[in-house]
């Protein structure tokens, strides 16, 4: 991941101005971490619960826009596993399956932003 845009992500998530949410990128007034991504990257629109970029429509994993923008590894903000020793990480599952905060996935982002 892009350091400059992990810190972009990360503050946005600590910002007090997302809802956070489960299972979509977006849900009503609700965002997974992965949907701030998208809000915050300027590479589509919100069509309700869909975020559309010019070659995709997506409602649970980053469009490949996104996912180019932040310099991600995966569609799902999987870690790259790069080190052995380091446990592997998936925002997806950080936020939907762990329901860690907004705040406590901002921590893990900055740790380890190279690894996703």
């Amino acid at each position: 991941m892009i350091k400059e845009k992990a810190i972009l992500l990360a503050e946005a998530l600590e910002s007090g101005k997302y809802k956070q949410c489960s299972g979509q990128l977006r849900f009503g007034d609700g965002f997974c971490c992965l949907g701030v991504a998208c809000d915050i990257s300027g590479q589509g629109e919100w069509d309700g619960r869909i975020y559309r970029t010019q070659t995709e429509w997506c409602a649970t994993v980053l469009p490949r826009e996104v996912k180019e923008f932040f310099g991600f590894a995966s569609y799902y903000g999987r870690s790259t596993q790069r080190e052995i020793g380091i446990e592997p990480i998936e925002l997806v599952d950080l936020n939907d399956s762990k329901k860690l905060s907004f705040k406590e996935i901002a921590k893990v982002i900055r740790e380890r932003w190279e690894d996703l």
